[in-house]
């Protein structure tokens, strides 16, 4: 094995019986327990190989990002996903493969346009030319809007010593809108990040995603954003305890 290469705790097909394993016992199937402690262990195992490789895709990450953003504001950051994040997923995705697991290891970088964030995109792609990135996929959710909830941004994934990272680029208004929907989810245990929202909701933060929209288009002003989004949030702003406004 080549040293640029993490050791993974067991093979590959190893890992996804892992993986299921937890899935099933999420689902209420009794698992002996050894034989679940012996599963954990390699999940939390696999989880941790991606931590060198995720520091090295950051460190790459936020080169790209001063120089794309050129003197002007940024965020970059990485994170684990954590253990619980992992375990819902693979009850979500019921076809999702442990190992080929794509945001495992995750960056974000946020920028204060689109068009920064595509000059941070295309850096990289760059650099993928002349062999310093291997790049696997790039997934555009904002030339066309592909989720039912209205979700924005860009992702790339990357191979890293071995395992795939995912990063995520967005705008600051996207990135609002995430956060917005992460806090009325908290607040209303509507299960948004789970896929277990009902439609109304659903459909509710993706009329609030046209609405930011919008206002980072230049269509609409400040004001008139926070009325269109009391508006479209108004089913969800009921059920939380925000005080059933946004301000």
């Amino acid at each position: 094995m080549s040293a640029d290469v993490v050791q993974l705790p067991a093979s590959k097909k190893r890992i996804n019986k892992a993986g299921d394993a937890l899935r099933r016992a999420s689902a209420g199937e009794v698992i002996p327990d050894d034989a679940f402690r012996e599963h954990l262990e390699i999940v939390r195992a696999f989880r941790a190989c991606h931590s060198y490789p995720l520091t090295n895709v950051a460190m790459g990450l936020r080169h790209h990002a001063q120089k794309a953003a050129a003197g002007s504001w940024y965020d970059a950051g990485q994170r684990l996903k954590q253990m619980a994040t992992i375990r819902d997923k693979l009850c979500r995705l019921p076809g999702t493969n442990l190992a080929r697991m794509q945001d495992i290891g995750g960056c974000r970088a946020i920028f204060l346009d689109q068009e920064t964030v595509d000059a941070a995109i295309a850096s990289i792609e760059q650099r993928a030319k002349r062999g310093t990135w291997d790049i696997v996929d790039i997934d555009d959710y904002v030339a066309a809007v592909q989720r039912k909830d209205g979700y924005r941004a860009k992702h790339v994934i990357v191979r890293k010593r071995g395992v795939l990272i995912e990063i995520q680029f967005r705008t600051t208004v996207q990135h609002n809108w995430a956060q917005l929907v992460e806090e009325l989810d908290k607040a209303t245990g509507l299960g948004m990040k789970q896929g277990r929202a009902p439609d109304w909701a659903v459909e509710a933060v993706a009329a609030a995603a046209a609405d930011m929209r919008q206002y980072e288009l230049g269509v609409v002003d400040r004001p008139t954003l926070v009325d269109a989004l009391n508006s479209s949030l108004r089913p969800i702003l009921d059920l939380s305890n925000t005080g059933g406004k946004i301000v």
